[in-house]
């Protein structure tokens, strides 16, 4: 049995997915991971830890890029995708009943988890029996190259934001696996915005990411795996740098105490590893002044070497070695996870894209702690990650916008952020779209701003105009940011649909291909913005069908970018409280 698609969609493949995905659409969870907060929990609203400081910039002066057509004088708009969480909370349901059997499925043996009776102890955490079970020893399981899933059939089972649920979503569960699949004297490496998830609290039941939690602590302890992590530190109280004060901007309650929320971190990731926290975004050098709207906005994970026994030779020095990279969405928290439609793909055994990511995360911590202090860009992480410094700018940005990863998978990664002379990686991207072939593109974007949503929206109507079917998916308002009056009347000139969704979704994804069969597909976490261009740490993985000359590694791409087509599609159904559909008057 095949990894990819246990992780996938529950029931519900449409009758575009070919026979190989449609077969396989098993919920991936397991009784491992269910035994968490079995006590009696009331939800409530969210709390303060759920809902990190405001994004949008300051009125303070910031200059302005060379592609920023904001108004000069002005910061570009930033990110505000946790600003919004209001709309996870709602009114405080009854807890009910639930049976852990519901999130299980006869096919969980599809993916070994951490083995039975050496979990470590985590008091608080579970009330109940160890229900780890190694159920194959892992001996028939190999994974598949690429795979994607999503947390929509959690949101289709238990309901938007599941307020009585008291077990990990799926979406969760999913990473939990693939980290508890890390071997012997391996290194986990973690890059998020943020995370939650500390303790389990009975007003936020943060069971998703302790079943990450536990997952790293495991392996840590049983594998002797290196496990390390870099957030951004704006949204908690970070020690005095710089001339800046510690004191809390939280009101001074546990809850609400962002000083208490890095506090939190320390304590559950002291049983684990090490986190480093970047201010401001990591290679911002000066990240208490002139660039105080960049953030290190990426959620990827890297494993270096995996324990499945089945797979051929690896593609990297060591042939024994299988490396795996994550990269998601959506970041480590309920608020996220059950408030936010969020995506993640993971890429197995494609030694380059490991080695990009994991040098990138190498400088992002290196930045973490030394303000990217090695003299010339000559040595180190730097240099590997082609980082340099424009003259008038106190950012590290990439100078080689397309990495491109093994040869045959038509993979490339590109990193923010970015020297202000190249253009997007979406648009150009799309730049090269050849309607007679790849005869649709569908964007489903959290947040269209600046000046480049008026490029992006130029370059919809030019493919429109080629004979391109286009359909534009934006984040209901409260989550993303409204398009301009100058975005809306191109939309509607070139008579390009866009609606905004039902229920607040986090992607980053356009699909380049036809309905059927293989298709293009870029994910990552940069919204179209200045911001996440320029500023901030982003990235974008790009898959272009065209460029795959490998028969396997086609296979899944092509199972893939059906299953995101089927997302796509599911995203544009949902309905909200109310019954409504997504539409243009949700964009406000």
């Amino acid at each position: 049995m095949r990894f990819g698609h246990y992780i996938q969609f529950e029931t519900r493949c449409d009758s575009h997915m070919n026979e190989r995905s449609r077969t396989k659409t098993a919920v991936w969870t397991s009784a491992s991971l269910l035994a968490l907060c079995l006590a009696f929990l009331v939800p409530q609203a969210a709390s303060a830890e759920d809902a990190p400081a405001d994004e949008t910039p300051s009125t303070a002066t910031a200059p302005a890029s060379p592609t920023d057509t904001s108004t000069p004088g002005e910061a570009p708009a930033v990110e505000g995708e946790e600003q919004a969480e209001s709309q996870e909370s709602g009114a405080a349901a009854a807890a009910t009943p639930i049976d852990p059997d519901e999130h299980t499925s006869a096919d969980i043996a599809a993916m070994p988890v951490c083995p039975a009776g050496e979990r470590p102890a985590a008091p608080d955490l579970f009330n109940g029996p160890d229900v780890y079970a190694d159920v194959d020893g892992g001996a028939s399981y190999t994974p598949d190259a690429l795979g994607s899933w999503s947390n929509i059939p959690d949101m289709q089972k238990y309901g938007y934001y599941d307020p009585a649920g008291r077990l990990p979503w799926s979406f969760a569960t999913g990473m939990a696996r693939i980290i508890c699949g890390a071997a012997q004297d391996s290194e986990i490496k973690i890059s998020m915005y943020f995370v939650r998830a500390l303790v389990i609290d009975a007003s936020a039941p943060e069971t998703d990411a302790n079943a990450i939690w536990d997952a790293l602590e495991w392996v840590h302890q049983k594998r002797n795996v290196k496990v390390s992590m870099v957030l951004e530190g704006q949204n908690s109280c970070v020690v005095a740098a710089d001339g800046q004060s510690c004191s809390s901007p939280g009101s001074g309650s546990a809850d609400s105490d962002l000083s208490d929320v890095r506090q939190r971190v320390a304590d559950r990731f002291a049983r684990i590893g090490k986190v480093s926290y970047c201010i401001n975004g990591c290679f911002n050098t000066a990240r208490f002044g002139t660039y105080f709207y960049g953030i290190e906005h990426e959620k990827f994970v890297t494993i270096s070497d995996t324990v499945w026994p089945n797979s051929t030779p690896g593609t990297g020095p060591d042939p024994s070695q299988h490396p795996i990279v994550i990269s998601s969405s959506g970041n480590w928290a309920r608020s996220q996870i059950h408030s936010y439609v969020q995506d993640a793909l993971y890429f197995y055994d494609d030694y380059k894209l490991y080695n990009e990511f994991s040098q990138r995360w190498d400088a992002m911590a290196s930045c973490a702690n030394d303000k990217c202090a090695i003299p010339n860009n000559q040595t180190g992480a730097y240099s590997a990650l082609h980082l340099s410094q424009e003259p008038g700018r106190s950012i590290w940005a990439s100078n080689m916008v397309r990495r491109p990863t093994d040869a045959g998978k038509g993979t490339e990664v590109i990193f923010s952020p970015q020297r202000s002379s190249d253009v997007n990686a979406y648009v150009s991207q799309l730049d090269a779209v050849d309607c007679k072939v790849d005869s649709n593109v569908r964007v489903a974007m959290f947040n269209m701003t600046d000046g480049l949503a008026q490029t992006m929206a130029n370059r919809l109507k030019a493919l429109k105009s080629a004979g391109c079917k286009v359909d534009v998916l934006l984040s209901l308002p409260g989550g993303g940011r409204g398009l301009s009056s100058s975005v809306i009347s191109t939309l509607n000139g070139a008579k390009i649909p866009y609606v905004c969704t039902a229920r607040s979704m986090h992607t980053k994804l356009i699909l380049i291909g036809p309905d059927q069969g293989a298709g293009s597909i870029l994910e990552g976490t940069q919204n179209l913005s200045v911001s996440g261009q320029l500023y901030s740490d982003e990235h974008i993985v790009s898959i272009k069908t065209q460029n795959v000359n490998k028969p396997g590694y086609r296979l899944d791409v092509a199972a893939a970018y059906a299953q995101y087509l089927t997302m796509f599609k599911q995203l544009k159904a949902m309905k909200g409280d109310n019954g409504v559909g997504a539409s243009k008057a949700l964009c406000g």
